[in-house]
């Protein structure tokens, strides 16, 4: 069972994204659960209380701390993370953190390349 985490603070993104892993998943035969998080405190402290995930879906632009900032605090817990960006601006494109990513997306996401990168992560599990 793959368990995919994805953060965002739009509840209609959250939803979208719900339904498209729900496809992905029916398209390519995997198992998996997606958890969704509003905030990225929200989902360190899910991995803190010891909740694993296969891969994160981050946006980059949340209340409080960045994207960023959450995916760098995920790495010194989860080193091996497996972690995709999401977001609206292309202005992270080039920060530390996003290098170390699976990939990232720009928003709206088109549903083929999030599969194409959810088809990477998998393949580095």
């Amino acid at each position: 069972m793959v368990r995919i985490a994805h953060c965002d603070d739009s509840m209609i993104q959250q939803e979208m994204l719900k339904q498209w892993l729900n496809f992905y998943m029916i398209k390519k035969g995997v198992s998996l659960e997606s958890f969704s998080f509003s905030s990225g405190d929200e989902l360190l402290e899910s991995v803190k209380n010891g909740n694993n995930y296969d891969v994160f879906l981050m946006d980059i632009i949340l209340p409080g701390k960045r994207g960023t900032e959450i995916a760098s605090a995920l790495r010194k817990m989860v080193p091996d993370a497996k972690i995709i960006f999401m977001t609206a601006t292309s202005a992270f494109a080039h920060d530390e953190a996003v290098d170390g990513a699976v990939g990232y997306l720009a928003k709206p996401i088109n549903y083929e390349t999030l599969y194409m990168l959810l088809d990477t992560a998998l393949g580095r599990i």
